[in-house]
């Protein structure tokens, strides 16, 4: 896990180093917990989060599937994702799997209730790994419009200054329109 955190670490600073632009950061299960522990004294670096499938804390989910130890003493660091992101004031996009049994969406849910920009997007049906097979575009346009609702002063003004230096070439946009999350909910329901 330490190494796994120092890469995602120096994957970040990497791309400040590189990327004048935008960053915005995605990580799935354990990656989901690896982009929440890399954005800790980062915070103004990086314009949004994306965690798909990601656990509120591994000590919670590992108390839930090993009752009977002592989970608290085994592991050296109970990796908790509310806590690293209890400073980071930008978006977060939390995907849970309904279905998830290694886990659970319970805790992605209580991530989400823990962080106050956070929002949740349920895949229903979903198990841990089909999540990326299950983002609809309408899925993947309502979370873009999620982690563009509150970008940061300082992104906007490497933004700016990129643009001065001819380094930023604007992203071309899907021109669909823009879902609200009871779209989404809304063709959820039908589909089923």
């Amino acid at each position: 896990m330490k190494a796994a955190l120092a890469a995602s670490r120096s994957a970040l600073s990497d791309a400040k180093a590189q990327w004048a632009g935008t960053i915005f950061l995605l990580g799935e299960s354990l990656g989901a917990g690896m982009a929440a522990k890399a954005v800790a004294g980062e915070e103004s670096a990086v314009a949004g989060v994306l965690l798909v499938t990601p656990w509120d804390s591994l000590e919670s989910v590992a108390s839930e599937k090993l009752r009977l130890f002592p989970v608290q003493w085994m592991l050296h660091d109970p990796f908790d994702t509310v806590d690293a992101l209890k400073h980071y004031a930008g978006q977060v996009v939390v995907v849970g799997c309904e279905k998830d049994t290694l886990i659970p969406v319970s805790h992605a849910e209580r991530l989400t209730r823990l962080h106050p920009h956070a929002q949740f997007l349920l895949l229903p049906g979903a198990g841990h790994d089909d999540s990326f097979g299950l983002m609809t575009a309408d899925r993947w346009q309502q979370t873009l419009v999620w982690l563009q609702r509150c970008p940061s002063l300082r992104i906007q003004t490497s933004k700016q200054e990129a643009h001065a230096a001819g380094q930023v070439r604007e992203p071309r946009l899907n021109t669909t329109p823009r879902v609200t999350n009871d779209d989404v909910i809304e063709r959820d329901a039908s589909a089923a």
